[in-house]
């Protein structure tokens, strides 16, 4: 039985145009400690569709964890105005939580 990291790669490889799947694959680096990668797949969803707010909060929580508190902080300001300007407030509130848990760790 294929574990979930072959899962999710087999996903991606079948669909490399879904954010979704290059998300998911990224937060399984996440939880594997292998931040690198896992930025690359956040940067790939966020290049086909620039406001999946998942992959934007997942990345700036790569960044904060990589000490670079001033990136974390723009990418969530910029997945926040498109969340703004799409009136999604659940992407909204997701992204503000964020950046809170950014200001007051």
């Amino acid at each position: 039985m294929p574990d979930r990291l072959d899962q999710l790669r087999h996903r991606v490889e079948h669909a490399p145009g879904d954010p979704d799947a290059l998300c998911e694959l990224g937060r399984e680096y996440t939880s594997m400690g292998q931040d690198e990668r896992a930025r690359a797949h956040f940067e790939l969803a966020l290049e086909i569709d620039p406001a999946w707010y998942p992959a934007a909060v997942s990345m700036a929580m790569c960044q904060y964890r990589a000490d670079d508190q001033h990136a974390a902080l723009d990418t969530l300001a910029k997945a926040a105005e498109q969340a703004r300007e799409a009136e999604d407030t659940e992407a909204f509130e997701m992204i503000r939580n964020a950046m809170e848990s950014i200001h007051h760790p």
